[in-house]
């Protein structure tokens, strides 16, 4: 007959909140042992490891015990494993697990584990100025919880924060509330404790100013004013008015030579629009794409400028700023939000571009423009 000692021991000396640890207990075989986590002055009783629910040889029926506080019966070799899981509200603090012999509270071991809290990062793409229309890529990791809340402070908006959400559906006076996790943007974190957010500011309804913005990376769903005890990281960028500029292949063009009109336009836009007036000649908004890098590129062929007539021609390239052209051409009539229909065709060029150029300029129109 061998009789064996009693014996605890962990799987991890150090574990990041939210996560968890297992103890192992050595002893007798088929034998109850008590297992708790040893009480400490100054935690909270919330804020102890406690015993996972539902596992095999745990006792949970005893009224007088609870998930810091358990018989375990050990297996046929004398061993049980129990798994420990921690919280956002476990404390930051070096626990020990005590197993004893219920029979003989003087016979007992103990292992220590200590709890810490976890970190956030973020970053963001690029080089942290963006047009407003643009993507911002956002990323980082987090060890102290599933979920990342993040959350914008920038001009306009409330002080404590918005979410994205909130920026994209135009809601007016939305802004984070600590503790109530749906006024945050929440993204899952990953197995390997990265996590990534893709914020399409080209959708925002509530309107951006160009400048400063920071963006907010906690760990659990608190405001800028209750930080002090979270772990969370800042990234801040600038937003800047988008753009476009152009010009041409040359200020002279002979009859019969290629003509390019070249560009960039920053915002990500999908197309610019090219407007050209001169002498019984009108292109009158061609869509012309972007590529990746924001440049783009008109040509008028040779064959087009030989039947050109003498004289100045008047380029504008209109910007539509949030993808949709407030300003456009209805055959020869120009239209547009709250424009009065002018007939392009009975002006001369240069009042067909001053016409054009007035209606971009309108209140009720965003667009910009070139020329």
């Amino acid at each position: 007959v061998v009789t064996r000692t009693i014996g605890i021991s962990a799987n991890k000396d150090t574990v990041v909140r939210g996560n968890s640890f297992t103890v192992t207990v050595t002893g007798e075989a088929r034998k109850d042992y008590r297992l708790s986590v040893r009480e400490i002055g100054g935690v909270a009783p919330g804020a102890y490891p406690v015993i996972a629910p539902g596992q095999i040889a745990v006792n949970y029926a005893i009224p007088d015990e609870n998930d810091t506080y358990r018989t375990v019966t050990t297996n046929v070799a004398g061993t049980r494993s129990v798994q420990f899981n921690t919280s956002q509200s476990t404390g930051e603090w070096r626990f020990t697990i005590r197993v004893e012999d219920p029979a003989a509270p003087e016979i007992y071991d103990e292992a220590r584990v200590r709890v810490e809290r976890g970190a956030v990062t973020i970053i963001t793409s690029g080089t942290g100025t963006y047009a407003i229309g643009e993507e911002i890529s956002l990323s980082g990791t987090c060890s102290d919880s599933n979920t990342v809340y993040l959350f914008l402070t920038g001009p306009n908006h409330p002080t404590n924060g918005i979410r994205f959400e909130d920026i994209n559906t135009g809601v007016i006076g939305a802004r984070v509330q600590t503790g109530n996790e749906s006024t945050f943007t929440r993204v899952a974190v990953e197995a390997d404790d990265t996590w990534t957010y893709r914020w399409d500011t080209s959708r925002a309804k509530n309107p951006l100013d160009a400048g400063g913005y920071t963006v907010y990376a906690v760990s659990a769903p608190r405001g800028k004013d209750s930080l002090s005890d979270i772990p969370y990281s800042t990234a801040s960028f600038q937003l800047r008015s988008p753009s476009v500029a152009a010009t041409a292949s040359g200020a002279a063009v002979a009859k019969g030579d290629d003509l390019t009109i070249a560009g960039t336009a920053t915002g990500n836009p999908a197309n610019v629009c090219i407007w050209i007036f001169g002498k019984n000649y009108y292109k009158l908004q061609q869509p012309v794409p972007l590529r990746p890098d924001g440049r783009f590129e008109y040509r008028v062929a040779p064959g087009d400028t030989a039947n050109l007539f003498s004289g100045r021609y008047f380029v504008v390239i209109q910007h539509p700023v949030d993808d949709i052209f407030d300003v456009w051409a209805s055959g020869t009539m120009l239209t547009g939000n709250g424009i009065t229909p002018v007939d392009l065709a009975t002006l001369q060029a240069a009042e067909a571009a001053n016409a054009l150029i007035a209606a971009l300029d309108s209140p009720d129109v965003d667009d910009i423009y070139a020329n």
